[in-house]
């Protein structure tokens, strides 16, 4: 029979850190350029799908740290830039 077994502390920890790493990518994404929002559900897909595959893999260490350091990156390197940017429209 297929029951579930108990969470693990260390489960649980990682899929702490795991989803608030997502949270601040998917924010540090949303600074890299003016996403449609088809286009930034297509990045969110990306995300996801690399994400799935390490859940498979059970790394999720792993991902978590890539998460991180790629929501940095991305924050320092696009939220001054967009910033500055001009609005497109008639403001």
């Amino acid at each position: 029979m297929l029951t579930p077994d108990h969470l693990h502390v260390a489960d649980a920890v990682n899929y702490v850190f795991t989803g608030f790493a997502l949270v601040l990518l998917l924010n540090s994404i949303s600074f890299l350029q003016d996403f449609t929002m088809v286009e930034y559900l297509k990045a969110i897909l990306v995300v996801m799908c690399v994400q799935y595959f390490f859940v498979l893999s059970n790394t999720l260490t792993l991902i978590c740290l890539i998460y991180f350091l790629l929501a940095w990156v991305i924050f320092y390197a696009g939220y001054y830039s967009f910033e500055k940017r001009p609005k497109s429209g008639n403001d």
